[in-house]
């Protein structure tokens, strides 16, 4: 399987853009913690999630909607990870996820998963309970690493369909201690505490606190899920859009610490590139294009996904 989360880059200071006046939007969806959605929320965001299978992808003979959102992540990977356009492009591919699953009859808020809540104890987290959440790990390697129970397990009737006819699979891997520089310990890990959260705000530049957020709770979330979660088609596993949505919610909440981190976006365009070098790659601008290659989602420049309460997205989190 092709691991994605494994490359670290170093990075370099840039110095923070200028502010300007905020735009918002008149009524922004309200998204909540998973574990707040009432269970009638909650059955209809996993019957929307089935929907997608049934939705034509726009672009290749057979292939659904929900298929295309783990291809274009495939496709994209190199441009999209370890770059400064990490945290913009995946803002803009879950909002792409949370309005197709609208068409598909979820009328409840945008859920996101808080997994500092379940530092202690990730495996036991309600979030992989059968009933309540996306069902657990999978059944060990006699049993292929298939999920056993939920409503994404082969008793649920739920197959992948791309990038080929199998179960979803996990394979927890959550006794791994991750820091910067990915060397690990034995005991839980701590790379999504709130302490390192914490730590991750203390970065007062966007230049400093993307990599820290993507190669430190990020990374280590998709580990240690493991399986599908951790390959460049990480898409596949209903808990990506959990994951990357609470990715999202600690970028707005950095952001919301000072207005002037609104129009904070500057580094590296291309892996290992130096972020203050534009000798040989351009470096990332607020006028650079976010394309996730979504029908119906046009490509669309940074400047307008850096506020999440401005008119393109028109969302908040309730914390």
């Amino acid at each position: 399987m092709m691991k994605l989360f494994a490359v670290l880059i170093p990075f370099a200071t840039i110095v923070m853009a200028d502010c300007t006046k905020r735009q918002e939007c008149a009524s922004p969806e309200v998204r909540v913690e998973w574990r707040n959605l009432t269970q009638y929320h909650r059955d209809s965001y996993h019957k929307a999630t089935k929907c997608l299978q049934t939705k034509p992808g726009g672009v290749v003979d057979g292939q659904s909607l929900y298929d295309r959102f783990a291809k274009n992540h495939v496709d994209m990977n190199g441009k999209i990870h370890y770059v400064a356009a990490f945290v913009a492009w995946h803002r803009y591919f879950s909002h792409a996820r949370s309005r197709v699953m609208k068409d598909c009859g979820y009328d409840g808020p945008t859920p996101y998963w808080d997994w500092t809540q379940d530092v202690d104890n990730m495996s036991q987290s309600e979030i992989f309970d059968p009933v309540k959440g996306f069902g657990g790990n999978g059944g060990g390697i006699t049993k292929n690493y298939c999920v056993q129970a939920g409503p994404y397990s082969p008793q649920s009737n739920f197959t992948l369909t791309w990038p080929e006819n199998q179960c979803l699979q996990r394979n927890f891997n959550m006794e791994t201690k991750r820091s910067r520089g990915w060397r690990p310990a034995s005991g839980p890990s701590t790379s999504h505490s709130q302490s390192q959260i914490d730590q991750v705000n203390r970065n007062s530049q966007f230049t400093k606190f993307w990599p820290a957020l993507e190669e430190g709770p990020h990374d280590s979330v998709h580990n240690e899920i493991n399986d599908d979660m951790a390959s460049t088609f990480s898409p596949v596993d209903p808990l990506f859009f959990m994951h990357h949505n609470n990715i999202d919610r600690l970028w707005a909440l950095w952001q919301g610490r000072d207005e002037q981190r609104l129009k904070d976006y500057a580094g590296n365009t291309v892996q290992g590139q130096s972020p203050t070098d534009g000798s040989r790659y351009p470096l990332a601008t607020l006028n650079d294009t976010v394309d996730i290659g979504m029908s119906g989602f046009p490509p669309i420049q940074v400047r307008d996904l850096m506020d999440t309460q401005g008119p393109t997205l028109c969302y908040k989190y309730d914390k």
